[in-house]
């Protein structure tokens, strides 16, 4: 379905902006793959402005590996959003993805399995509104809670476990809560009760509906490592974390010169370290906080 909670603002610019002509195939961005089309569609509209090939630009969007499932990727855009839209028939779109300033190569889930498909990527200027992406950049410091002063730059993030491929990492400094976030963005809980949210989130069982957590970077500037953190107020099995772990290190964008854990919090340690195998047969790295406390000093 996508995602549709967009903000006002950008409801705003979507009712300002003349209904496009059907935006044409440009040369070279139409691929085919084996799902069984998918038509990589460079649209990019700038808001508040009707669609001309003045207000679109190249900005390399295209098939980076035909392989199932396809991934898209784009160049770098500065300071802008970029948001992935899906459509059937090339009139209705629907918003799938947001990224910041580039898409690296980047899963579309979920795939269908019979017709046709249709990609385009929006831009428009990035802006203190902008509250989540779906894909982070480790090495940009945009979204991130900044640290400081023995702080580890910090940001949030959760799924649906009936959308796990749809991963909200939030703007941490506007959203330092994923209560608040929730209600402000996740579509199906704008006046969810704090009890009731956090019943959902926080406890294993049948009632639980979310995944909620942290990345966090290393504190030093230059030690290019990350780590995952799941919250809950007791300890989920440790074989669904290993795959809520896998689902946000899949949506993590960084060289490969990062290093990225697993960081189990005090109410997961002990599930954790009896059930390492989980975690190995994913490939993730299990460490603990106190790897980055023995950083040395920097000169």
């Amino acid at each position: 379905q996508g995602m549709t909670d967009a903000s006002a603002r950008t409801r705003l610019q979507r009712e300002m902006v003349p209904a496009p002509t059907p935006c044409p195939l440009p040369r070279r961005t139409t691929r085919r793959s084996l799902v069984p089309l998918l038509a990589l569609v460079l649209c990019p509209h700038l808001p508040a402005a009707p669609f001309s090939p003045a207000n679109t630009q190249d900005i390399g969007f295209r098939l980076s590996s035909p392989r199932f499932p396809p991934r898209v990727e784009t160049g770098e855009v500065p300071g802008h959003m970029l948001f992935l839209e899906v459509s059937a028939d090339l009139v209705q779109w629907s918003e799938t993805a947001r990224f910041y300033e580039r898409i690296h190569p980047f899963a579309q889930e979920p795939i269908p399995l019979q017709g046709h498909r249709y990609h385009r990527v929006r831009i428009t200027p990035a802006d203190a509104a902008d509250g989540w992406v779906t894909q982070l950049r480790l090495a940009s410091p945009r979204f991130f809670a900044p640290g400081g002063a023995g702080a580890l730059p910090t940001i949030k993030f959760s799924f649906l476990l009936s959308t796990p491929w749809q991963v909200y990492f939030q703007d941490t400094v506007r959203y330092p809560f994923h209560f608040d976030f929730a209600r402000a963005h996740v579509p199906g809980y704008a006046t969810i009760p704090a009890a009731e949210f956090y019943r959902q989130s926080l406890y294993p069982g049948a009632a639980q509906r979310m995944v909620v957590g942290t990345v966090m970077k290393a504190p030093r500037a230059g030690v290019l490592e990350a780590g995952i953190e799941i919250t809950g107020a007791t300890a989920f099995p440790a074989s669904a974390v290993a795959l809520w772990v896998d689902r946000v290190r899949k949506h993590l964008a960084a060289d490969p010169s990062w290093r990225i854990f697993y960081l189990p919090s005090p109410e997961q340690r002990a599930e954790t370290e009896a059930n390492l195998a989980a975690f190995t047969a994913f490939g993730i790295e299990v460490s603990h906080l106190e790897r980055w406390a023995s950083l040395p000093s920097p000169p």
